[in-house]
């Protein structure tokens, strides 16, 4: 049975690779200058390599060719200065991707799917650490190695400030709530109705990012907007309250004022822990919070409306 086990993972490690290599390799147009980074997974993730592709130019010849997933690819366009080529995957090759793993560093002219579960494979367990020095360890960079802030080019901003209008959202009146997590566990729909309310009686205008929701909330308006937007569409709001999610790393240099809701556990693993924004110093100024995920949630709203 092991003797059939490994010989079926090592078909699905070869199909990968021939799929990278003959779908993906002529868009990415991988040389021995280029990385070639592959995200498959959350926004959270796209943006975090994207912020640190700068660092990987060592060279002048250097550079980055990303493959996204096709609704994250305007997250690589706010990285012109990092991402050189930005490609899209096909959603149906995620299950593929995801389980394909590589041992040893990553190299320039050869495809990685960039995730720090691979530094696991190669460098043994992960350490105890934040989700961005994670990052920093798969690519070799030092603790320190800076950020490259996302740019918002000028037509993206007036499209938000045009979507903004059309709906009447009161500009710095308005929260922006976003509910929905992708790889945490968040808080039920009672917390936020009863946050909606709060904000509400505290003056305030609530708009739901609908693709980020699974259920609508009474008193909310439905916004809608492309990934590119979210950073001008939350300074326009000039509150955003969000589960920790990846949308929050897209945010985290936006000039708004940022609550980020975790689940409180029990366990030894905890997602404030692994993904606090303040602790990864990407947005220092965040208001993050734990909260039991049942009960508790009209004093749970009195704090987020208090602040820290």
């Amino acid at each position: 049975m092991g003797i059939l086990r490994r010989g079926r993972k090592a078909l699905r490690q070869l199909r990968t690779h021939l799929v990278v290599r003959l779908r993906y390799g002529p868009p990415m147009a991988l040389t021995g200058d280029t990385w070639g980074l592959i995200s498959p997974y959350g926004i959270g993730d796209t943006y975090l390599l994207c912020a640190l592709s700068r660092q990987l130019l060592a060279g002048s010849g250097d550079a980055v060719s990303l493959l996204a997933r096709p609704s994250h690819r305007d997250v690589g366009l706010l990285f012109p200065e990092g991402i050189a080529r930005l490609s899209a995957l096909d959603e149906v090759d995620l299950p593929l991707l995801r389980s394909w793993r590589r041992q040893g560093p990553p190299r320039r002219g050869i495809p990685l799917v960039a995730h720090p579960l691979n530094l696991a494979l190669a460098d043994g367990p992960l350490p105890r650490l934040h989700l961005l020095d994670l990052y920093r360890r798969l690519f070799r960079l030092p603790p320190e190695a800076p950020l490259l802030r996302p740019t918002v080019p000028p037509a993206v901003c007036d499209e938000a400030l045009r979507r903004f209008r059309h709906l009447g959202l009161p500009a710095g009146r308005t929260v922006l709530l976003a509910p929905a997590a992708a790889s945490i566990k968040t808080h039920p729909q009672a917390f936020w109705q009863a946050l909606v309310r709060a904000l509400r009686k505290a003056g305030w205008t609530v708009a739901l990012n609908t693709p980020m929701a699974t259920e609508p909330l009474e008193g909310t308006v439905p916004l809608t907007f492309p990934l590119g937007e979210a950073i001008p569409m939350a300074e326009l709001a000039g509150w955003v309250v969000s589960s920790r999610s990846g949308l929050c790393d897209l945010l985290s240099t936006a000039r708004c004022r940022l609550t980020v809701i975790y689940p409180r556990t029990d366990s030894s693993w905890s997602p404030f822990q692994a993904f606090s924004l303040v602790d990864m110093g990407l947005s220092p100024d965040a208001e993050e919070f734990e909260f039991p995920v049942a009960g508790g949630y009209d004093e749970a709203s009195a704090r987020i409306l208090a602040g820290p």
